[in-house]
């Protein structure tokens, strides 16, 4: 390093300064990143083996120099009891990346596998092993409280990946991302408060299962939404409340894109869309929903005018209708629902609607009602293991100015 420094002094080599490692023990409960000094592009590495709940605070990386935490070469993993809040917890963090790509991390034991709240941003979580816990596997959201900084306006969650990771046997939801109540509120001190939007969400290449509740549940994702990958299996095996029981849950304020996911038994709908209104939902596989293939409506009602997309979707005996659109009427847009393969449906509708005056372009769907039928794309139906494996789209905010999760 001194001779790059005099180097640079005589003009002779631009300066470089090098990433550190820092080499975090068993019994190290807590990573801040103001008090250990990690800057920009740092890594942090874990010591392998068993070890309790951990806290990650302070880290402040920056665009293109992430802070990677990462096991030490071997395994993590991470056990605590089940009073334990979490298994991972981050707090105003920004620009960085938890992965046991390399060595391989699991958690099993508390509430909340991994929480990503308290101002945390611009992040990306990916192949983690969670298990056994007892509510979200991950949950990525900061709830409105009285600090007007955590309030929507105030605090945007930018630019955030979860994929990779295998979520099973939890007693809720295996991924929860963004607040549920997006466009009710809550009410603080007599004031009522919104939850933060999400401006940029991936989510890819997950698989759950044996999940109490949804699989996936994603709210608030107001721009630049990406699902697709996923595979869902066996969701909604003790929901804790009504309509909790979805493989995929869309809630209020989402728009985006969701795509390639195969999602397999479960006691609730396929999917729930409850979103702005504005999807776009290509080349999925479900097979044996409990109610509806796709159940769709708007939570609150959309404010778009271009309508839904389904298409090229495969739906195979759900209990209720392959496709319920749930939308009220509309003198606007309709939505497109073409090339969907509407496979024996238990109450015998492909396509149902709420009322005839929602607006609805169908064209070249195909439709049996037995599987006894001589049904020719049976024979092309995507497995969970040809599901595409490609790099998701970059962030559309990508460019945008880096905002600083420590206020």
């Amino acid at each position: 390093m001194l001779r790059s420094i005099l180097l640079w002094l005589l003009g002779l080599a631009p300066i470089a300064l090098e990433a550190t490692e820092f080499l975090v023990p068993r019994t190290q409960a807590t990573v801040d990143g103001v008090e250990m000094k990690i800057a920009p592009d740092d890594v942090v590495l874990l010591e392998p083996g068993d070890r309790g709940p951990l806290r990650i605070r302070n880290l402040r990386g920056a665009p293109g120099a992430v802070i990677v935490i990462r096991p030490a070469g071997g395994k993590v993993i991470i056990r605590a009891a089940p009073d334990s809040a979490f298994g991972i917890k981050t707090q105003r963090s920004s620009h960085f990346r938890i992965s046991g790509e390399i060595g391989g991390w699991e958690i099993t034991g508390p509430q909340q596998g991994v929480t990503l709240d308290d101002l945390s941003t611009y992040f990306e979580v990916d192949h983690l092993e969670i298990h056994h816990v007892g509510f979200a596997g991950i949950m990525a959201k900061t709830d409105p409280s009285a600090d007007p900084s955590t309030h929507r306006g105030a605090f945007t969650l930018r630019n955030a990946s979860l994929h990779h990771n295998v979520i099973h046997h939890t007693g809720g939801e295996a991924l929860y991302v963004g607040n549920s109540f997006f466009d009710k509120g809550r009410v603080i001190g007599g004031v009522t408060v919104f939850p933060h939007a999400i401006e940029g969400l991936r989510i890819y290449a997950n698989r759950t299962r044996h999940t109490a509740a949804d699989g996936i549940q994603v709210s608030a994702a107001t721009v630049d939404c990406e699902i697709f990958a996923n595979v869902i299996e066996d969701y909604g095996e003790k929901p804790f409340d009504a309509y909790q029981n979805s493989g995929l849950m869309i809630g209020a304020g989402t728009s985006g894109q969701i795509h390639h996911n195969f999602i397999l038994r479960g006691s609730g709908n396929g999917m729930t869309l409850l979103g702005a209104g504005d999807l776009r939902v290509e080349s999925n596989l479900i097979i044996s929903a409990g109610e509806h293939g796709i159940f769709c409506d708007e939570r609150p009602p959309a404010t778009n005018t271009r309508g839904s997309h389904f298409l090229r979707n495969t739906i195979v005996q759900p209990k209720g209708d392959a496709i319920r659109l749930y939308y009220r009427p509309s003198s606007e847009a309709p939505h497109i629902l073409a090339e969907n393969r509407l496979l024996a449906p238990g109450s015998g509708i492909f396509i149902g609607r709420r009322d005839k005056r929602v607006l609805v372009r169908s064209m070249g769907n195909l439709t049996a009602s037995s599987l006894a039928e001589e049904v020719a794309p049976l024979a092309k139906l995507v497995a969970p293991e040809t599901l595409p494996e490609r790099a998701p789209r970059p962030f559309a905010s990508e460019s945008a100015p880096t905002e600083t999760a420590n206020r």
